[in-house]
């Protein structure tokens, strides 16, 4: 596993760098940040299938590939979009373009169809180089690992004024999905009802219906839960995170998590269950503001944990110094041009 330096000093060429994500879209500004801060030699192209299968780059810039191959919402947009992955697959072996995989996750959260997997595994063995957010087992891919940690968002989000935080609020917000373990969260806040007047509201959009409508029919019986199922604008954001005491993000595996770095960026102290890589951010940004539980969430972590946060100093902001898009983006550009120095498989 390496950690990515400086590009080579005959690094002059201008790369042309396509990322498998339409950042303009803002659903997801990770890849809009990671292509801003891309230093001069390395230009980010945006994903199109036009592009992807007919253009020219360098490199393609793999992220989520379950988004490119499957559809959540519609089986016909999944059938067309097996038949693109499959062209941009046949392109890639004629061409021969390295390909960079981020590991956003080490699994897919949702079941993949039997063509879809295929599809994953031909993409994964045409890999030639895997950034990790934090380390992992060499041995679980196959190329080399360089360690790239995920970015804060303070490009976005840190011109939004502060506010002062509502006591007592606890707000978990992103795509509302069911490996983030919300149905126990709500229940974990009703058992802490007797013991304090804990309010929790859940914001973000989602595709699945069902635990949609259970949520929000929770929140319709619970007068200390409010469900906003939107797609919120950034301002709108920021605000819902700066009013939390705490954000909780109760994820049943935890490898990753922009969430949990936007918190940060808006000094909200967070509470993550206990994996490797919430150690080492808790190690990192310190232990005012990375709070980790062991085993089931229970209400007793939610109230030790308040009264912890509630004693912190608070005008402190964590520190996030390794986490500035402007180191990040040359370390991309440096695996980048040695990834294209690289002898093609």
């Amino acid at each position: 596993m390496k950690l990515a330096g400086s590009p080579p000093s005959n690094a002059s060429a201008q790369v042309r760098v396509l990322q498998s994500v339409i950042w303009s879209k803002g659903t997801n500004p990770y890849v809009r940040l990671l292509a801003e801060s891309l230093p001069d030699g390395v230009s980010p192209l945006e994903f199109s299938w036009h592009r992807a299968i007919f253009g020219q780059y360098d490199i393609l810039h793999m992220h989520w590939p379950e988004h490119l191959i499957r559809s959540q919402t519609s089986p016909l947009k999944s059938l067309v979009k097996t038949v693109l992955a499959s062209a941009l697959v046949a392109r890639l072996r004629l061409t021969r373009e390295p390909i960079v995989r981020t590991l956003h996750n080490l699994e897919p959260h949702e079941k993949w169809s039997k063509t879809s997997q295929r599809l994953g595994r031909r993409l994964d063995a045409m890999t030639t180089a895997w950034i990790a957010m934090d380390p992992i087992d060499a041995t679980s891919v196959d190329g080399p690992v360089y360690v790239i940690p995920h970015g804060d968002y303070a490009p976005i989000f840190g011109s939004y004024p502060e506010i002062a935080p509502h006591e007592g609020l606890i707000v978990n917000f992103g795509h509302i999905r069911r490996y983030k373990g919300l149905e126990h969260l709500v229940d974990v806040v009703r058992d802490a009802q007797p013991y304090s007047q804990i309010r929790l509201r859940i914001v973000g959009p989602s595709d699945d219906a069902v635990l949609v409508e259970s949520l929000v029919q929770s929140s319709i019986r619970e007068p200390w839960l409010d469900v906003d199922p939107r797609l919120l604008s950034d301002e709108e954001l920021a605000t819902s995170i700066r009013s939390a005491e705490l954000v909780v993000l109760p994820y049943e595996h935890l490898y990753n998590s922009g969430a949990a770095m936007l918190a940060l960026t808006l000094s909200r102290p967070i509470l993550l269950p206990e994996t490797p890589m919430s150690t080492r951010l808790k190690a990192e940004v310190g232990d005012q503001w990375v709070h980790l539980y062991c085993g089931a969430l229970s209400s007793r972590h939610l109230l030790d944990t308040l009264a912890v946060v509630r004693g912190r100093q608070k005008d402190s902001h964590p520190d996030l110094r390794m986490r500035n898009w402007s180191l990040l983006g040359r370390e991309f550009a440096s695996v980048y041009h040695e990834r294209l120095a690289a002898p093609r498989r």
